[in-house]
This record gives structure tokens, C-alpha cells and sequence, in this order.
């Protein structure tokens, strides 16, 4: 066996010790009843494994043996590795043994000890196979008749030649005594007790996933689409620049509770003020003019044609310093209602240029919100007003909300770089707590109702249409 290990390369590069001990047929026997009666010692699964793996070798030489097991659900694993004190379930080895353990077992379904040779039979990944460990195998399977159809195990023997009639007769009592004292394991009984552990491993239990499946893709729900949603003002008051200047003050916090006629903004008024003071000094100057007009007419009468003239100039200067003085009135803006000044930061304004109506701030009624619902094109459903929202805060996702459709657009919108339908929506929950400009999602729900499979896989749909176009 020490020449073999150097024929192929085996997965653990180590060979079993090979005492001087008596081989004749007593000595045999001798072996294996010791070994009989170690292993029924054995409480736990990792006590049994460990025995199983490094002892048989006492009986039956070999260069590697693995411990297989499958657990309730079906899936194959390696329990154990003759020589190794630990087994890694995810390393490229030990799922090639997998792959082994899974195609002897599909071969020898009705067989518990079962000698197979690589080299001889179609194996589909032969060079795997002994890249790793020599070709010939022994198969021993932990089941009978009656175990069958519970929880199975199994030994896994590999060396370089073939295993004969003796190596199977040795290990046959072998075989009784571990399949004995595998299902009497404390753990092993308590699954095999379960009859979600049989009956999951059962092909009727398959069939009847399956036809579940399928069933439930068959089930009408609503059609419904998440959107983002932002909780803004229902009727707000636009509050803009009344002329054109530079911010010079704001009176009020972001968000501050404001009473009508209440002082909002500054507008920078110095250039006006000075407008002002000019005009006034233009209006002196125009009626002193038109009273030496005046009096000169008294003694010249060609002068009286000048006195029309002045009084025009004197009308047209009062107007210029009524329309300076009507624009500095204007560099203070007022609340015109009750409300909540609803603006960024006074810092993105101050010592900015706005122009005549340019939009600064709003004012907002807070019991007066509305949802403002950005719904992707992609995602884009045929909705009614009067459907019914769903809206889950960010602040609160635990809570959500009940509301109803109110307004949808024809034409989508740029939403940041997206195309996006525009949804208004209505809260109508009694125990309203959102708050001015508070985000979450929104879930809207069509008034159709649609196959759960075509809820799933609308979009995969879609996308595979536009795709081949068909």
C-alpha cells in the first residue's frame, strides 16, 4: 500500500501505520470484535465518525476513508476523514467527494457493501476522481430494509487495489455493528423520530412542492408599485420677491410658525433709499422752478407759456419719488397668512440677486399635507384616483399610513435624472404623524388584479420583450 500511495496523488498526503500484529484468521476475528465493542460505546455522532474512519483500517487496509451523512432535508455531507482532525465543508476537495458520494449512492441505491473500481466503469468526472484519490472504492452504507427510509450514513474506503471477497467479509460485521449503533444515537433517533424528517425526504413530498408551487402562481393579488413619496403642503402660499434686489435679511427659522403681517424678509433697500432721496430733492427743485415760473408771469407774458411746462415737470417728479417710495415699501415682505415658513437655510440667500417674483419661501398650513409621489417609468402601473396608498415613513417604518390617490400625470417628469410619473396622494389616517417635508415610500395599489406569477415576473417580462422584441 506504500507503493501505491506513490502512483497517484491522493488527497491527504499521509498513510495508515501498518503494525506487526497477528494476521491469521484469529487475530482477524480478534480485531473486529474489539472494534465491535468500541463502537458501541459511542454516544455522539463526532465520536462515532472519528472511530469509524481511522479504526476500520485495523480490519480492512486502506489509504483514505470518509464518513458520509444526509440530514433531514436530504443533503449529502462529510462527517468525517480518516487522518484529519477537522473537515471543511466549502473546500474544493471535500466537495469532489460530495460529488462521488452523490453518484455511488444514485448507483448503488439498493446495495450497503459494494466494491467499484474507477478505472473500470463510466465515470463521468474520472479525472477529478484520481487527481485526487485512487480509483478503487469501497461503498458501505449504514441502511437496511427497514432504515431504509430514514436518516443514512455511510463509510467510503478508497486505495490503489481492487477490495476482494475478504476485505467485504471482514467488514460485514463491521457493517451490523455500525449501522446498530448509528441509529440508536441519541441525536440520529430524535430526527429519525420527526416524521417532517421522512416525509420531507419522500418524492411525494417533492411532487407536492412542486404542484404547490405552482398552484399559488395561479393566485390573483393586487398589482401594486413602491414609489418614493415626500409629505409636502396642500395649498402653500408662494411668498417671492417683490423687485428685483439683494437679500439682506430673513426674519424667521426654517420651519417657525408665522402670523399674518408678520415681517418674513429684508431686501437690501440702500440703492432705493438713495432713489428716494433723489427723487425728493428732483420734486424741491421742480416746484421752486415752477413758482419762478409763476411769478415771472405776472411781469413777462411770454413767460406764461413756461408755467404749463413746470407744473407737467412737478407732476412728473411726485410720481418718480411715489414709485421710489411704493419700491422701498416693497424691500420688506410680509406673511400674508397664518402658517409655517417653510425654506432651506437663510445662508443659501443672504447677499444673493433675486429678481421680481422669484420664489423664497412658503407658507404652509401644517394640517394641510399632501403626498408628493415620484413613480419610476419602468415601474408604472395603470392607476385611478381614488386607489388606495399606503405610505411608510422613513422616521417610522412600523407605522404606516392609509391614504387615497387624488391626482396622476399623463407625462412623465425629470426626477433627478429619471423619468418619473407625478402622483398626488391624500392622507386619510386618523392617526396622522408625519410632518412637513418628512420622506418615505409609498406603496400604491392598482384597482386590477393580476396572477401572482405575472406580479412577480411582470418586469423580467417586460424586459425579455424589449429585448428580442416580441
Amino acid at each position: 500500500m506504500e507503493g501505491a500511495a506513490t502512483k497517484t496523488p491522493k488527497l491527504v498526503e499521509q498513510v495508515q501505520p501498518q503494525p506487526k500484529e497477528d494476521k491469521s484468521v484469529a487475530g482477524l476475528l480478534s480485531k473486529i470484535i474489539i472494534l465491535e465493542g468500541d463502537i458501541r460505546k459511542v454516544t455522539t455522532i463526532n465520536e462515532f465518525a472519528v472511530l469509524a474512519v481511522n479504526e476500520t483500517h485495523k480490519v480492512v487496509p486502506y489509504f483514505q476513508c470518509f464518513m458520509w451523512r444526509r440530514s433531514k432535508f436530504g443533503r449529502l455531507s462529510i462527517q468525517a476523514v480518516s487522518g484529519a482532525s477537522q473537515v471543511d465543508s466549502d473546500s474544493p476537495s471535500v466537495r469532489s467527494i460530495v460529488k462521488i458520494v452523490k453518484f455511488l449512492a444514485e448507483k448503488f441505491k439498493d446495495k450497503s457493501l459494494t466494491p467499484f473500481d474507477a478505472s473500470v466503469d463510466n465515470v463521468p468526472f474520472y479525472d477529478e476522481w484520481v487527481e485526487m484519490l485512487p480509483p478503487n472504492t469501497l461503498w458501505c452504507e449504514f441502511t437496511d430494509a427497514k432504515t431504509v427510509r430514514k436518516l443514512s450514513a455511510g463509510l467510503l474506503f478508497f486505495r490503489e487495489e481492487p477490495f476482494t471477497n475478504s476485505d467485504l467479509a471482514a467488514v460485514t460485521p463491521l457493517l451490523d455493528a455500525y449501522r446498530y449503533t448509528w441509529y440508536r444515537l441519541e441525536k440520529v433517533r430524535k430526527e429519525n423520530r420527526s416524521l417532517l424528517g421522512g416525509f420531507t425526504r419522500s418524492r411525494f413530498f417533492k411532487y407536492l412542492i412542486l404542484g404547490s408551487l405552482i398552484a399559488v402562481m395561479f393566485l390573483p393579488v393586487r398589482e401594486s408599485v413602491l414609489a418614493p413619496a415626500t409629505v409636502v403642503p396642500r395649498k402653500p402660499v408662494i411668498v417671492g420677491s417683490p423687485i428685483g434686489g439683494v437679500v439682506d435679511r430673513f426674519h424667521v427659522e426654517p420651519n417657525q410658525l408665522v402670523k399674518e403681517g408678520d415681517l418674513l424678509i429684508s431686501i437690501d433697500d440702500r440703492e432705493i433709499r438713495n432713489e428716494v432721496a433723489i427723487a425728493a430733492q428732483e420734486l424741491e427743485t421742480a416746484k421752486a422752478e415752477y413758482l419762478r415760473a409763476a411769478q415771472k408771469s405776472f411781469s413777462d407774458a411770454d413767460s406764461k407759456s413756461e408755467i404749463e411746462l413746470q407744473k407737467t415737470r412737478v407732476a412728473q417728479r411726485a410720481l418718480q419719488k411715489d414709485f421710489a417710495e411704493a419700491r422701498l415699501s416693497q424691500t420688506r415682505v410680509y406673511a400674508g397668512r397664518d402658517g409655517v415658513a417653510v425654506f432651506t437655510d437663510e445662508n443659501d440667500w443672504l447677499g444673493r440677486p433675486v429678481s421680481v417674483g422669484e420664489r423664497m419661501m412658503t407658507l404652509a398650513d401644517p394640517e394641510e399635507k399632501q403626498l408628493d409621489i415620484f413613480m419610476p417609468i419602468d415601474d408604472a402601473l395603470y392607476l385611478d384616483p381614488g386607489a388606495e396608498v399606503r405610505l411608510f415613513l422613513n422616521a417610522d417604518p412600523t407605522r404606516p399610513l392609509k391614504g387615497r390617490l387624488t391626482q396622476t400625470s399623463y407625462e412623465p417628469t425629470d426626477n433627478g435624472g429619471s423619468l418619473s410619473y407625478n402622483l398626488k396622494a391624500q392622507i386619510e389616517d386618523e392617526s396622522d404623524f408625519s410632518r412637513l417635508g418628512w420622506q418615505g415610500t409609498v406603496k400604491v395599489y392598482s384597482n386590477d388584479r393580476v396572477s401572482l406569477f405575472y406580479y412577480l415576473f411582470r418586469k423580467p417580462i417586460s424586459s425579455t420583450r424589449q429585448l428580442f422584441g416580441f
